[in-house]
């Protein structure tokens, strides 16, 4: 009898054991499917986090991008400003020579104004030794008529530092500053010019390129009829554009190849090439430095002198 009861105390023991067990299991089981669940609500809200992240980083490179370029054209505005006013100045400067000039002041004082202070650029000066150009070997000898002016030169800022007197050291020059096509096309119009120009030398055109989008030959071409014409008996010198950093190569090289073209048979004039000027020589990517002046110059005198220089020899029998 008491092992009956003892075995039915075990036979009880043992069922709640398993009662306690299945519970275990439905808890286990519960919390499983809480964390299944919950997994797959993180994972969402994971996801949905780095696409939040994407878009974000996406909208912080897109106004990046557009402050770069707000403060890029803000910067290419600004150095615009700079060049006009950097002109302007150069303007007054040499409006000032020739009205002190005019008036037979001394200028040496004013003249002072145009030695530049950075030791990259300093006046153009032709080489006068230069065994080239028989011209300078006697700078010193004054032309028959020093109050008359045979030589006009009609130019940009580059031609700043270029000296008119070692440009045509047997003549009276005279220098005009010219920022563009228009000045030109207004100065030849002018007037009182004088009729009887032996030499008219013209740089300008490289400030148009922007106004008509890179097409500024169809306009020096202009400019060289309207000298042409006003001017048949001078021996009229028109530059080629120089390269700078802010005009693509092949646009300078475009005009200046159809400048060649268009302008091969307009009478008495006649192309100055710039052959050896390079962008390095620039000292601000834009305006020449010492050497480039020196180039420069040297092309526009060979260019300008030398069929009166062949002439000459011809009447001597050289």
């Amino acid at each position: 009898m008491v092992e009956l009861k003892e075995l039915i105390m075990s036979h009880l023991k043992d069922n709640s054991n398993l009662e306690q067990l299945t519970k275990d299991m439905m808890n286990l089981k519960q919390e499983t499917e809480y964390l299944l669940k919950n997994k797959e609500q993180m994972s969402k809200e994971l996801q949905e986090a780095r696409e939040e992240l994407k878009e974000l980083k996406s909208t912080f490179r897109r106004q990046i991008t557009e402050i770069k370029a707000k403060m890029q054209e803000e910067l290419s505005v600004l150095k615009s400003e700079l060049q006009k006013k950097d002109e302007l100045i150069n303007n007054m400067k040499e409006q000032l020579l020739l009205d002190s000039s005019s008036k037979g002041s001394h200028v040496k004082h004013l003249t002072c104004l145009e030695i530049p202070t950075d030791n990259r650029q300093s006046p153009a000066v032709d080489e006068p030794h230069s065994s080239s150009d028989p011209q300078t070997k006697n700078n010193s000898t004054a032309p028959d008529n020093p109050t008359k002016t045979e030589a006009l030169i009609l130019i940009d800022s580059n031609g700043k530092y270029v000296n008119e007197k070692l440009l045509f050291p047997k003549m009276k020059a005279q220098k005009m500053w010219c920022p563009n096509t228009s000045k030109a096309l207004q100065i030849l119009s002018n007037k009182n010019l004088n009729e009887t120009y032996k030499h008219i030398i013209i740089h300008t055109g490289t400030n148009d390129l922007r106004v008509t989008k890179g097409n500024v030959d169809s306009v020096l071409r202009e400019v060289a009829i309207r000298a042409s014409e006003r001017f048949p008996e001078a021996k009229i010198t028109l530059s080629t554009l120089l390269p700078r950093s802010d005009v693509p190569f092949h646009v300078i090289q475009g005009n200046n190849v159809e400048l060649s073209r268009t302008c091969a048979l307009i009478p008495n004039v006649h192309l100055a090439h710039h052959k050896d000027i390079r962008p390095h020589h620039m000292y601000d990517y834009i305006h020449l430095n010492k050497k480039g002046v020196q180039l420069f110059a040297r092309v526009l005198k060979s260019t300008a002198l030398a069929e009166s220089e062949d002439q000459r020899k011809a009447c001597h029998g050289i």
